[in-house]
């Protein structure tokens, strides 16, 4: 998803259509982003009649028919991509009014999950009130989006959290402003990268870094889980730039011959600019793109993995790495695994902490690492603490590790030294 204003299904530019539909609001007005984010089976329902209707309609035609009853006759409907839109909802009551729309979505996808499928969205609803001459369409826009995040980020913590979140301007203010600080931390050098060793286990040599985003913002150093929800994609698109524009310069200027790997939001795949910036940047400074590893987190289920299975494998045709990360022993379906183009998976800290007293999760790890050798896949486990959890790691045939007990996160000048 993208929040910059894109042409709409109907090939209408959606700046334009925007613009002019706020322009048209005489009253009180409010806007909504609403996100399609996956299409889930009900396990209630026979998986025979299940596969007709999926053959019937696509999960962008279903979101489309929900879409439109949430619609009223002077509303305005734009599609910015088949799986996101946005309404400009025009003379409302008060912000009360709004938080109704809000709840007749919520109803409305709790109607499909009683049909034969279900539709997992989120939506973010503003309250604007009167259209202001000193702000551009844009600007309600990307507004818009960070109540859609928030949405988002609060199902991410809590499965039955609503699947929207209703702001104000006012609430929106501090929210939004998150990627204007961001873009002036990226021009100050606030923005920098640690890199913490990832060792062999067998041997103990080191094999490679996973590089870690940190922010100093007045002082104190931010993790990335700190502001991540709160950036648009816009934002999250220019930090993921700038990021990988640094890993690949520090390989080059520190001639470090080790690969790198680097966090990447599932939703930055789809960024048309994510395959020109790498194949830019990695000629440009002679970095082999194998020196570089793209993690992704686990997807949700096969029809998320499916989505992007065709720009992983154009990743993986180029030479760069492809790692999918947060995989969890007894959980992921080796189905998904088996559908990615991946050059090693990454064991969640929990199941490897877990495996010491749990002989269940001790077999579940066996036959991950049965499968990942069978594949050719590296596995890596993430955050090793202690010396018990690292030897049953390693006599399981766990390639990699990392984690405090391996070496902390260090700067990159404090990287060259070890590798060195």
């Amino acid at each position: 998803m993208s929040a910059q204003l894109k042409p709409s299904a109907a090939g209408v530019d959606a700046h334009s259509t925007l613009t002019s539909a706020l322009q048209r609001c005489t009253g009180l007005c409010g806007m909504a982003m609403l996100s399609l984010e996956t299409f889930v089976e009900n396990p209630d329902v026979d998986s025979a009649s299940n596969s007709v209707t999926q053959l019937a309609e696509t999960p962008e035609s279903q979101f489309q028919l929900l879409l439109e009853q949430l619609v009223r006759p002077g509303d305005c409907l734009i599609w910015l991509q088949p799986r996101t839109a946005v309404i400009v909802l025009d003379e409302l009551i008060d912000a009360h009014h709004l938080q109704l729309a809000a709840m007749k979505f919520a109803r409305l996808l709790n109607e499909q999950a009683e049909e034969q499928t279900a539709l997992r969205a989120h939506a973010g609803f503003l309250f604007v009130g009167r259209i202001s001459d000193t702000e551009s369409a844009q600007s309600y826009l990307d507004r818009t989006e960070a109540a859609l995040l928030k949405a988002k980020a609060s199902s991410k913590n809590n499965d039955d959290a609503a699947p929207y979140v209703v702001d104000s301007i006012d609430d929106t203010e501090t929210h939004w402003q998150v990627g204007v600080r961001l873009r002036e931390a990226l021009r100050s050098h606030q923005i920098y990268l640690d890199y913490e060793p990832k060792t062999r286990l067998d041997s103990g040599d080191l094999i490679g870094a996973e590089a870690i985003v940190r922010w100093r913002d007045k002082g104190v150093v931010l993790s990335p889980d700190e502001y991540f929800p709160a950036l648009t994609s816009e934002a999250l698109w220019e930090l993921t730039a700038y990021c990988l524009r640094r890993v690949i310069h520090d390989l080059m200027h520190h001639q470090i011959g080790c690969s790198v790997s680097i966090k990447l939001e599932s939703s930055m795949l789809v960024q048309a600019e994510l395959l020109p910036l790498l194949q830019h940047e990695t000629s440009l400074w002679g970095v082999e793109p194998s020196q570089i590893t793209l993690e992704i987190d686990e997807f949700a289920d096969l029809r998320e993995t499916i989505r992007y299975e065709g720009i992983l494998q154009e990743l993986h045709d180029l030479g760069f790495q492809v790692c999918l990360s947060s995989v969890e022993p007894g959980r992921t379906e080796t189905d998904i695994l088996d559908q990615l183009p991946l050059s090693e998976i990454k064991l969640c800290e929990e199941c490897c902490q877990i495996a010491q007293h749990d002989t269940t999760q001790q077999s579940l790890l066996k036959s991950t690492l049965a499968w990942s050798t069978n594949k050719n896949i590296r596995v890596t486990a993430h955050g090793i603490s202690d010396a018990n959890t690292l030897n049953l790691l390693a006599e399981m045939g766990c390639t990699a590790g990392q984690g405090i007990y391996l070496g902390a996160p260090v700067p990159i000048e404090n990287f060259t030294t070890l590798v060195q």
